[in-house]
């Protein structure tokens, strides 16, 4: 049985039920109201890291912080994210960059009004460059070895290390080592005429790291060696047919060159010019250093030359060169110094 009803004026009905065996009433609320939640605003998005750098074709997850005004930490499932230079790296939308080419791009993050950023920069992967990529060496069959360096150094970006050499053609006759395990550094090498018979020989080195190989190309030519002159028959000639001296006596060390000139020839080259001053030597060994770095043999070239083209430099760079004859009685001593820069551009 219901109670009399005490109406509000601004709220809900109320009733007053008799409860049995109890004398008191009790109101019954009869009606309510729903109320809605508004969402904590967004004031600041911070992007994790906030500068970064990367390499072509890797991936760089971001993390995000959210924070209402009063400085609390939100989860916010509606974020929008974006690159302002695709061409450079993407993001997708859980927050990864994917690094496309070279370059800086701005990464944004948004939630509501509120606006994230993180700078990042993309480089090229590293890539190993030897220079020179080919050397040409020349030696007398049983001579002693013939000391040569090429040059290893990283074309591309990032770091180039964890450098590795193995000997891929040519083994019995070159002992390849390399300076340092990170670039630039110096693949040195010895290469062994005396194991060899007269001809021409072509080795192969590779450089290896994480990023990839190159090879440099070791062209020998190994001529015979001179004949002794007590190995003459009755007649006064040797086995050749040649008949005393020529003048171009193995007895005694040749002549130094003279008037040693370097002149640059692009990004990439520097030519050589000098004056051939012995009428003796078997051939020319030519030594190259960055200033103030250590002399090494880039080539030991055939006698009667006076010019030689070092290719497959480094572009703006400066080098000095030097250059001996020798024979088998030994070499000169070196000419004079002199060096070139390759161009910039």
């Amino acid at each position: 049985m219901a109670g009399p009803t005490y109406p509000a004026e601004d709220g809900p009905r109320w009733s007053a039920i008799p409860h049995a065996g109890v004398a008191a009433t009790l109101l019954v609320f009869l009606g309510c109201t729903q109320t809605s939640v508004e969402p904590v605003a967004v004031a600041s998005i911070a992007i994790s890291p906030e500068r970064f750098t990367t390499l072509v074709s890797d991936e760089m997850p971001l993390s995000l912080e959210i924070r209402d005004l009063d400085g609390n930490p939100l989860s916010r499932p509606d974020v929008v994210w974006s690159s302002l230079n695709p061409a450079v790296a993407t993001v997708t939308s859980e927050g990864v960059v994917q690094a496309v080419s070279p370059g800086q791009v701005l990464i944004t993050a948004k939630v509501e009004g509120a606006v994230g950023t993180a700078q990042a920069t993309i480089e090229a992967r590293p890539e190993t460059r030897l220079s020179p990529g080919s050397l040409d060496l020349s030696g007398t069959a049983g001579s002693g070895a013939i000391q040569a360096a090429i040059r290893v150094t990283n074309q591309g970006g990032g770091t180039l290390d964890d450098l590795s050499v193995r000997v891929t053609e040519g083994g019995d006759w070159i002992d390849a080592t390399l300076a340092g395990g990170k670039a630039p550094t110096d693949l040195n090498l010895s290469v062994r005429p005396n194991s060899l018979s007269p001809g021409t020989y072509r080795g192969r080195v590779e450089v290896r790291s994480d990023h990839g190989s190159r090879t440099a190309t070791i062209n020998l030519q190994v001529r015979p060696k001179p004949q002794d002159p007590d190995e003459k028959d009755d007649s006064g000639s040797d086995d050749s047919g040649n008949t005393g001296n020529s003048g171009n006596s193995d007895d005694e060390d040749p002549a130094k060159p003279s008037k040693l000139e370097a002149e640059e020839d692009g990004q990439s080259r520097i030519d050589l010019e000098w004056e051939d001053k012995s009428d003796n030597e078997r051939s020319f060994e030519i030594q190259r250093r960055r200033p103030g770095g250590s002399w090494a043999t880039i080539a030991t070239i055939g006698p009667d030359r006076e010019s030689y083209e070092d290719r497959g430099l480094e572009e703006d760079t400066t080098y000095e060169y030097r250059i001996r004859a020798c024979n088998n009685a030994g070499c000169s001593d070196y000419s004079n110094k002199s060096k070139a820069t390759t161009d910039d551009d």
